[in-house]
């Protein structure tokens, strides 16, 4: 089982960076999920795209984004 708790301390600083986002970016009021939220009617194409430019230090690919997305409107 993976901890998902913020550590102590993380060297190199980027890498403690992307830890907060990974532990960050699927809560339920995380700016990723907010914006999926308010743009519902957006096509699932055109949405990945735009979380692509607008989200870039997540480092997600389309294919993730998409996932992200498909899981969040099927539990609406």
């Amino acid at each position: 089982m993976i901890l998902q708790s913020d550590p102590w301390e993380v060297h190199p600083p980027p890498l403690n960076k992307g830890i907060h986002l990974y532990l960050d970016y699927l809560k339920e009021d995380s700016d990723l999920l907010v914006y999926i939220q308010e743009h519902r009617e957006v096509q699932i194409t055109e949405l990945v795209s735009d979380l692509m430019m607008k989200f870039k230090e997540y480092g997600l690919g389309d294919t993730q984004y998409s996932e992200i997305i498909k899981t969040y409107r099927r539990n609406l």
